[in-house]
């Protein structure tokens, strides 16, 4: 049996072809949105939104650039300490001074945009609303999670809709002659697009690790950085893949047996698109455990490179990335 060749692909793959798959697209469509008429479909998914009124601000502020997964990440964070840090709040009951608080400047700074947690907000001080606060118990914990989990589905609705209004089904700009040479068994799609189409790749053949617009199932949050905290378990993207029943790669089918317990892994991955960062590290590195050959296609530029070997040393551990690198079993190909 021959080596089966596995494509990997992330938001790049959809950016090599021209698709507007950037969050920063995204995040002009949502303040686009903010600014329509009552009524227009996807409205009442940006006004309010906490993850929204956070992206927006921060992209005015970090010259059209930001990381929406990391910004999911860093508020998740801001909101554990709100509920479990008591040094987050000075004497006055539930009031935040951003001189006295154990909150980060960035996070205290994003605090005071959501309308939807807090009654008052300055550049100095900010108070919790009525109704998240109990008596003789505090914070309300539960309904402060089960708020922003409602933030969190609006925003993944919202980006479903983006990418049916702007991405699913638009013409791409040029192919790739090295995918074609290629010409994938399998495909790991990291992406909820269906872009893979245009090389003639069946359905059948694809795992949507991270769901996908046609199967409405999308995936996005943040990586499980504590194993132990189950409070912000809801944000966590190997739990959502669980909920919502995403595809499981099957290595079963790259695996050959030689009979007496002797397998083998028959699998030669290309990563096209990806950026390997940790963010999605647990799947990275069963995709490197299973696979014989990793081949990471890059930009033609020593920055990408450079970084990409960055995020994989963070992925994998240095030793994995040095023995990889010096056994042949890493390749890193410029993309043409």
């Amino acid at each position: 049996m021959s080596n089966a060749n596995i494509l990997v692909i992330g938001n790049g793959f959809d950016l090599y072809h021209g698709l507007k798959t950037n969050y920063i697209d995204f995040v002009r469509f949502s303040k686009e949105l903010s600014k329509t008429d009552k009524g227009t479909k996807g409205r009442k998914w940006v006004i309010s939104n906490s993850f929204i009124r956070c992206f927006i601000n921060v992209v005015s502020e970090n010259q059209n650039w930001i990381d929406c997964e990391k910004e999911i990440e860093i508020i998740v964070t801001m909101f554990l300490k709100i509920m479990h840090d008591r040094n987050v709040f000075d004497n006055i009951p539930y009031c935040i001074e951003k001189d006295n608080t154990s909150l980060e400047s960035y996070e205290f700074d994003r605090l005071k945009l959501m309308n939807r947690f807090c009654e008052k907000s300055n550049t100095k001080k900010i108070e919790l609303r009525d109704n998240y606060i109990k008596t003789y118990v505090g914070i309300d914990k539960n309904l402060m999670m089960e708020k922003l989990k409602v933030d969190l589905n609006d925003l993944i609705k919202l980006f479903k809709y983006y990418l049916e209004e702007r991405v699913i089904n638009q013409s791409v700009e040029k192919m790739s002659n090295q995918i074609e040479e290629i010409n994938p068994d399998y495909v790991i799609n990291f992406n909820y697009t269906n872009t893979y189409e245009h090389y003639g790749i069946n359905r059948k053949n694809v795992c949507y690790v991270h769901g996908s617009v046609q199967d409405n199932n999308m995936v996005l949050g943040i990586r499980d950085i504590d194993e132990k905290d189950i409070n912000s378990i809801y944000f966590k993207k190997f739990f959502q893949r669980i909920q919502k029943h995403t595809d499981v790669i099957q290595w079963d089918r790259f695996i050959e047996d030689h009979g007496l317990g002797s397998k083998f892994n028959i699998a030669n991955t290309y990563f096209f698109g990806h950026s390997l960062s940790n963010t999605d590290g647990d799947l990275i590195r069963s995709i490197y455990e299973n696979s014989c050959k990793i081949n990471i296609f890059h930009l033609n530029i020593q920055k990408d490179y450079e970084q990409k070997v960055i995020n994989l040393i963070d992925t994998l551990g240095k030793e994995s990335v040095i023995q990889g690198i010096y056994s042949g079993k890493i390749k890193f190909i410029p993309i043409k």
